[in-house]
Order: C-alpha cells, then structure tokens, then sequence
C-alpha cells in the first residue's frame, strides 16, 4: 500500500536545481533509500519532504494527507507533518541527559510527563540504551550517541522517520554493527524509513528499494537486486567501487564489444546494450589480473587493507583501483588482463 507519495518535485537555489521533478512512492513499512554522490541533491530532497526546506513546485502526501501542493497553495510546517528526523550530526543537546534528550520532542508537543517517562523508558528498552539514560551525550560512544538520536527520533511515535547518513561518522567496525541493528530495529516496529546515504553498500544492506540520485535527478529506482545489475551508468558504477575509463566501440560481437583506449589498447568487453561511438568501461578492482594478458598499467602507489593489497594505477590516462595478493613495485608498468567489464553509454 501506498504510503507516502512524491510528485514532480522541484527546488531550485538560485539558478541551480537541486532536486529536479522527482517522482516516487514509498510503501508502509518499507525501508526507501535515496543513494548518490555528494552534491546529487539528496539531502535536499529529504529535507523537502520533512518541511525543513520548501520546494518551488511539486506534491507531497503521506498517509492520505497532503503535506505540500505547489498548485494549491499548501504547505503543512515540519511539526505538523508527523516525521521523525536522524541527522548526519545527531545534534544531541550536550547539557542534556540521555533521557532529557530523548524526551525533548515529547515535551515540546505537550505530552504529560508520566506518558513520557514510559515511552522514553519503552524506547530505549527497544535500542538497548537503558542503562544509559542519566548519562550526558559526552560520555557516550558515537555508537551510543547515534542510538540516542534514533530514539529521539522514533519515541514521538513519527508515520515516517528521516534518516540523513546518520551512520557516516561512526567508524567501520562500528557502521557495519550499526547497520544490523538498525535494519532489525526498524523492521519488527514496522517503521516506514526515508533514508539517504551516499554509501551503496549501506543502502544495499538495508534497503527494500532505493533510488539512484543524480544532479537532481533520480535516474533509476528499483530493489537491490535491480540495481545492482543497472551497470550502465558510469556515476553508479563508481559508487560500486568499480573503476570507469573512457573508451571507443571499434567493433560489436554480439552481446560483446572491442574497445579502444584513448592510449590505443584494446580489450573486449561485455556490451549487452550495443552501445557505440565514445563509450566508458567499467570494471571492479579485483577483475585485473595482474602478470598476464597484454593490458599494460603504470602501478603508482599501494594501500595495504589488511588481507589484500590495493594498488592505484594509470591506465591509460585514467587513474584505477586494483586490488590484488600480489607485490608490485611503485612506477613499475605491469602486464594486466581485464578478466570482466561493461561498456556503459557516455551520456545519461
């Protein structure tokens, strides 16, 4: 069911347009994501549709309610439009305690203070953080401090919660744990989540759908699964992590296509899409094989990552990832063979 409707959906600043005509729908109880690269237009739109910011044309609805409708003059203020909201910074009020801070939406809508000892003591039983509620945010972890904020968020009982890359200042190991918990926490309340983050692998994890966004424009929404195999389009593949070189088709071979580096190399790739002309390549880190094939790349420099080895290389103009078990010496010109990659459109 239908849960929460966007349409057309426009804001400009100045002469730049932030977010650009976007439609989508969000269903009840769905995790949406809104992936892209910084300065796509996504934290924008969030903000659009939470009231904070307010759009130059377009339509809101939630829940059967109009929030804004640029033809009929409505725009319902942010603490009408029953959302909750996880910034990137969690903006925790420092002189507050725990319990203070997860109540202060409650208190300014005027809930009596025995209701809002029990849904801030219900919430934090929900996020683990019990324990925690007569410290101050200060002496807390970034893990604790980003569970404070979701309850915040949730303890005044939202139709939608607004999530703003809130895991993006945790450390690794704790974003991975962050991202579990927070999956299996919004789905057994039921929770309907707007979330945007400029990490796939994030948005893969817990998302039921996402939509790709760029230059203010969401190019592509789909499941996972979906759009993990729309590798046509070369801003989407280096969010994946996947190296984008420029080339040109020299010769179509059914589903598969002889490209042309600007160096003059040529190797096959997959073309699915029969794509001509001026072209990019797209190919993971891990699909260069090094020490064989008549690939060359210039090695200038390398990362250790633990397990493996990543490499930055010049490949033909063009800078790329590779990452091997391999040691291979900086400035060196190793042999390479592309074991897979994608020939994608240059324009979108």
């Amino acid at each position: 069911m239908t849960f929460l409707v966007v349409r057309n959906l426009t804001k400009r600043f100045g002469g730049v347009e932030a977010v650009n005509d976007a439609t989508f729908d969000v269903a009840r109880g769905e995790i949406f994501s809104v992936v892209g690269p910084s300065g796509s237009g996504k934290t924008t739109l969030l903000r659009c549709i939470g009231g904070i910011e307010v759009p130059d044309r377009g339509f809101i609805e939630l829940d059967g309610v109009t929030l804004y409708d640029s033809s009929r003059g409505i725009n319902v203020p942010p603490e009408r439009r029953g959302m909750g909201y996880v910034p990137q910074t969690w903006a925790l009020w420092p002189h507050m305690r725990v319990k203070d801070n997860i109540a202060f939406g409650l208190r300014m809508r005027g809930v009596a203070e025995r209701e809002i000892n029990e849904r801030v003591l219900r919430i934090a039983r929900a996020l683990r953080i019990e324990d925690l509620l007569d410290r101050y945010p200060w002496q807390l972890s970034g893990g604790q401090q980003q569970r404070v904020a979701v309850a915040r968020a949730l303890v005044i009982e939202p139709k939608l919660v607004l999530f703003d890359e809130p895991l993006s200042n945790l450390d690794a190991a704790l974003r991975e744990e962050a991202r579990i918990w927070l999956k299996d926490m919004l789905k057994s309340l039921n929770i309907t989540a707007l979330y945007v983050t400029h990490d796939i692998h994030e948005a893969l994890f817990l998302s039921d759908r996402l939509a790709f966004m760029l230059n203010g424009r969401i190019l592509f929404i789909g499941t996972p699964e979906e759009i993990y195999e729309k590798a046509d389009i070369p801003e989407l593949a280096r969010i994946f992590g996947h190296n984008v070189v420029r080339a040109v088709v020299v010769e179509q071979r059914n589903s598969k296509a002889i490209v042309e580096l600007e160096d003059g190399q040529r190797l096959e790739c997959s073309n699915p899409g029969r794509y001509k002309g001026e072209v990019y390549i797209a190919f993971p880190p891990a699909k260069i094989a090094i020490g064989r094939g008549d690939i060359k790349i210039k090695i200038l420099r390398k990362s250790l990552m633990g397990g493996y080895i990543e490499y930055t290389g010049l490949l033909a103009g063009s800078i790329v990832r590779i990452v091997t078990e391999k040691s291979l010496p900086e400035n060196a010109i190793v042999s390479a063979e592309i074991v897979e990659c994608r020939v994608m459109p240059k324009h979108h």
